[in-house]
């Protein structure tokens, strides 16, 4: 008489149906959690760099490979009980340390509301593909505007440059420490083809009319 075979020797061991319960919830809720390529953390509550027209702002970051970008977003506050202030967030290609005003990326206006709590504000839902590289995330409020908001601090630095414009172009700046995250299309590489990672150069080098030109262009 054949004797009789282990039930752990028959296939794979049953788990408790708890504990099947358990892990599918901890696995959808991992599958379920964004994974930024870039994500500085979040600022602090006050302080930090003024967010105006006298004063653009900038952090540099990159990318190993390329990327379809789906959100740009920077920790932001606007300390005020009334209206919303207008934002550029604009993605440039590097110059050497600073934003490359002739090769704009993207640009898109958004708005952050006015409040004395600082959160995440930005452009979502895009279809950005970019290719492995350095970049700068910028955000430049419209000529007209009144009024300021802010960009808490980081409590360290997080990007390895940031840049500031006051009026007469951007300059480098290693201390800023501006909080920045940037959201790919889940799944994340995309097969670029040459000359789809720098979408939009070109094409949007004449910038929008109602923001402050950084940088004084030449006519020609």
């Amino acid at each position: 008489m054949q004797a009789p075979v282990p039930s752990c020797a028959r296939g794979r061991a049953s788990l408790p149906p708890i504990l099947i319960v358990a892990l599918s919830l901890w696995a959808g809720s991992a599958a379920a959690q964004p994974v930024y390529v870039v994500d500085t953390g979040p600022g602090g509550s006050a302080g930090g760099l003024s967010l105006s027209v006298g004063q653009y702002l900038a952090g540099r970051f990159s990318l190993d490979v390329g990327h379809e970008l789906v959100d740009l977003e920077g920790w932001m506050i606007y300390p005020t009980v009334v209206g919303a202030l207008p934002v550029y967030a604009v993605l440039y290609a590097d110059a050497g340390g600073v934003p490359d005003l002739d090769q704009e990326i993207h640009s898109q206006l958004f708005t952050v509301p006015a409040g004395f709590t600082p959160g995440w504000h930005g452009v979502t839902g895009l279809s950005l593909p970019v290719h492995g590289g350095t970049y700068w995330l910028a955000f430049e409020v419209p000529t007209g505007t009144s009024g300021s908001g802010a960009m808490p601090p980081t409590p360290l630095p997080q990007l390895d440059l940031y840049a500031v414009d006051s009026g007469a172009g951007y300059v480098a700046n290693t201390t800023a420490r501006l909080g920045v995250r940037i959201l790919p299309e889940p799944g994340g590489l995309v097969a670029l083809a040459a000359g789809v990672g720098l979408l939009g150069v070109g094409a949007r080098r004449r910038r929008d009319a109602g923001r402050r030109l950084p940088f004084p262009r030449s006519a020609s």
